[in-house]
């Protein structure tokens, strides 16, 4: 497709990364590849890749804010078409979310292949998405500085922070490598020398401006449509989240009251049971001293009795001693 069109494949297709030039590739083919004139170098894998609302109307954003910027300059934009870089194997193939080849008019109608195409996209700008997170910032960063692709840019409208929300990577000409991370300007943008426009994160949304006339290129309104459509989702997706902390905090708060209705009911009962086994010490230490007085008394007792009964016999003995001779006993002869 020539001219300022736009390649639109919503799949993603499974792939070998090869490098087409020194060092050696990523991934080598598993099996040996045909012949390069009976490849076949598909558009699809056969499966509709349904990206969610918010990358969906950010990628139409860009790439119609792009297409607006080269309206009166030749300039090739081509989103999720699949990029091949090395003929005969269709295996090493990416399908960068928005590609921009300068001065350049595309060949083919839904795939991008550089041997047919003469040349590398200058340009390629990936919007990250939960699913895409790892692959977009690892495997596809390191194919394309591999490639040798200008500049790589990425904009993850979910990142936790608004200084990982716009990454830019400018390839090194000596090093033939993407350096650290593009420093932004005063107004946080970051600018793409070669497509003259800058780019920059305002919330969760992609503010794309002409790097000369500093104007904004503004959404069409199906795009604004469809951005105030990802507002509403945000924002109903925010309220979904704050009900679930305060049900989360709620249930928590409900658990933490319970645990420690449990940990007092607990401590009642060790307290009860201490008492009950300090009330049958006490009454076990008080039966055993009314037995040791009884048994004291007891003994008193029989120790009494048994001095009442010497003192008895005692008496009588006495009382036999001082008895005088009976009269009626006879005397000697």
């Amino acid at each position: 497709m020539a001219g300022n069109g736009i390649i639109r494949q919503h799949a993603e297709i499974a792939v070998e990364i090869r490098a087409p030039r020194p060092p050696a590739p990523l991934l080598r083919p598993a099996a040996p590849l045909p012949p390069a004139e009976e490849v076949e170098y598909p558009d699809s894998d056969g499966s509709f890749l349904l990206q969610n609302l918010k990358h969906s109307a950010q990628l139409l954003y860009a790439s119609q804010a792009i297409e607006q910027h080269f309206r009166d300059a030749r300039a090739a934009v081509a989103v999720d078409a699949p990029l091949y870089w090395e003929q005969g194997n269709n295996r090493a193939v990416l399908a960068p979310d928005l590609m921009v080849t300068l001065d350049h008019e595309l060949q083919g109608e839904t795939t991008y292949q550089t041997w047919i195409e003469g040349r590398l996209p200058d340009f390629v700008l990936e919007v990250v998405s939960p699913s895409s997170a790892d692959n977009d910032k690892k495997l596809k960063k390191e194919v394309y500085e591999r490639l040798g692709i200008p500049e790589y840019f990425l904009y993850d409208p979910d990142a936790s922070q608004p200084a990982q929300r716009l990454l830019g990577y400018r390839l090194d000409e000596r090093s033939g490598q993407y350096g650290a991370p593009l420093r932004p300007g005063r107004d946080g943008a970051l600018q793409t020398p070669a497509l003259g426009v800058s780019l920059r994160a305002q919330g969760s949304r992609l503010i794309i401006s002409n790097t000369a006339t500093g104007e904004d290129y503004q959404p069409s309104p199906e795009v604004r449509r469809r951005l105030d459509e990802e507002r509403l989702q945000r924002k109903e997706a925010q309220t979904e989240r704050d009900a679930q902390t305060a049900r989360a905090e709620r249930e928590a708060r409900q658990r933490r009251e319970a645990q420690a209705e449990r940990d007092a009911q607990t401590a009642r009962a060790e307290r009860e049971a201490r008492q009950r086994r300090e009330a049958q010490a006490l009454a076990a230490r008080e039966a055993r001293q009314r037995r040791e007085a009884q048994a004291e008394r007891d003994a008193e007792k029989a120790r009494a009795a048994e001095a009442q009964a010497e003192i008895r016999r005692l008496k009588e003995l006495l009382r036999a001693r001082e008895r005088p001779p009976s009269s009626n006993r006879h005397p000697p002869p």
